[in-house]
């Protein structure tokens, strides 16, 4: 009896192992990589624009989808329309 309870409880054991490791190799891994920019500012007839922008990482990065990615803008403006002329913040949205 004794070694049944053994088997029995070393395949338990083996199986919740199992599932653990199964678990943990399907999971998505997560790495936050911190970056700074610089960016490339042009005179147009219209004004000014910014028409390159560098991404410096801070670690190597292998491999890379273009959905990991979300680019977006938020600038501080004068509203000209306002008489009080405040300063606001406008999102020009996000692109990939």
């Amino acid at each position: 009896m004794k070694g049944e309870e053994r088997m029995k409880r070393l395949s338990k054991l083996l199986l919740a192992l199992f599932i653990a490791c199964s678990i943990t190799g399907c999971s998505q891994s997560t790495e936050v990589v911190d970056a700074t920019y610089e960016i490339y500012i042009a005179g147009y007839d219209w004004g000014c624009g910014v028409n390159k922008t560098i991404l410096t990482l801070d670690k190597a990065v292998d491999d890379v989808d273009k959905n990991d990615f979300m680019v977006s803008e938020t600038k501080q403006v004068t509203d000209w329309e306002d008489e009080a002329l405040p300063v606001v913040e406008k999102n020009f949205g996000a692109c990939c």
